[in-house]
């Protein structure tokens, strides 16, 4: 389909022997940016197989960018545990979003950033991500950048919400106009925090 597309730079074979396999969302503003395919490479030479699905952010709705990932996941991992993570503002819903919706496809979901209560509901974005919360069927990990599109009392929302379910998860916040796509040492940290995250619930799941 036109707005989304599924990457694979050097080195994803679906299919292929690895430890584990992941299926990162990302925006295809970024196209092959040198701070993309640099966290690729890392998780790539750690063990990973991770599949690259560009989005066409501004194009592409909620449920057909889910409906996308449940036709990927069993590309990337027709066996084993198979890990979503979502990069920016509308990927990083998505990962959360599915986590709620996915039953048991997804080994566990890293959100870095993205809405958590939409300004208005309209066809592409039907239900408001807090309210698919209760189905969650897997550990999450959120990367929140606290600031107008995300301003603190919902994050605090998030994680009330997130503290009434018997399903792990973790919020960890930072400052507004954090950039997770890019170089830097908030991003940095939250790749680290990432990896330790998967790492831990793939050796679980091994």
């Amino acid at each position: 389909m036109d707005d989304l597309s599924l990457l694979e730079p050097d080195g994803a074979h679906p299919g292929s022997t690895a430890r584990s396999a992941a299926v990162l969302l990302a925006p295809r503003a970024l196209g092959a940016s040198d701070a993309l395919s640099s966290r690729v490479a890392r998780m790539r030479a750690r063990g990973w197989r991770v599949a690259v699905v560009s989005v066409a952010q501004d194009a592409a709705g909620d449920v057909e960018v889910l409906g996308t990932l449940g036709r990927v996941r069993p590309v990337v991992a027709p066996t084993g545990p198979c890990f979503v993570l979502g990069l920016g503002a509308a990927m990083g819903v998505h990962a959360r979003m599915a986590a709620c919706v996915g039953g048991s496809a997804w080994a566990g979901a890293v959100s870095f950033g993205g809405r958590i209560v939409y300004g208005a509901l309209d066809a592409q974005h039907p239900i408001q991500p807090l309210d698919l919360l209760p189905g969650l069927a897997c550990p999450l990990l959120c990367h929140v950048a606290e600031g107008s599109e995300t301003p603190r009392h919902h994050v605090d929302e998030l994680c009330r919400r997130l503290d009434r379910l018997h399903v792990s998860s973790l919020v960890y916040r930072y400052a507004e106009g954090v950039d997770f796509a890019a170089e830097g040492v908030d991003a940095d940290r939250a790749w680290a925090r990432s990896l330790t995250f998967l790492e831990h619930l793939a050796s679980a799941a091994a």
